[in-house]
């Protein structure tokens, strides 16, 4: 006989304390905006092979992960994103951005650079994000 049959694992635990909202949208100084992905993003001109947008947004939904995109007040195409992942110590949080290959030299890059730490440290509850440009 070889036993009861082993218990699933335990679902991951929510990355987030349950009390904390993650944010919307958020105003860069060029004019552009991120905002979460949502499912109905998919066939967004922009999107990069293997970000799929009904994934994203369903890890936002179950707090393991979340990528925002960077847009234009139109919306119709991705400029840039970032992901926000678990992190390994020391770091609580692996952030993880990148330009649409038409944005590249463009100022949209140099405002999430520079917009990123900030947007870490006033909006999100984590003390030891990495950055780290894809």
């Amino acid at each position: 006989m070889t036993g009861p049959p082993p218990e699933p694992p335990d679902p991951p635990a929510a990355w987030l304390a349950p009390w904390f909202t993650p944010p919307t949208r958020t105003e860069l100084v060029t004019g552009h905006h991120l905002r979460p992905l949502r499912a109905a993003d998919v066939g967004l001109p922009g999107l990069p092979p293997g970000l799929d947008p009904e994934v994203a947004a369903a890890a936002g939904l179950a707090r393991t992960a979340f990528v925002y995109g960077a847009f234009d007040d139109e919306e119709r195409r991705l400029l840039a994103w970032v992901t926000l992942d678990p992190g390994a110590a020391p770091h609580d949080v692996r952030v993880g951005w990148s330009l649409a290959p038409e944005e590249v030299g463009g100022g949209l890059g140099d405002a999430l650079s520079s917009a990123l730490p900030d947007w870490l440290r006033r909006t999100w509850p984590w003390t030891s994000p990495l950055v780290v440009r894809r």
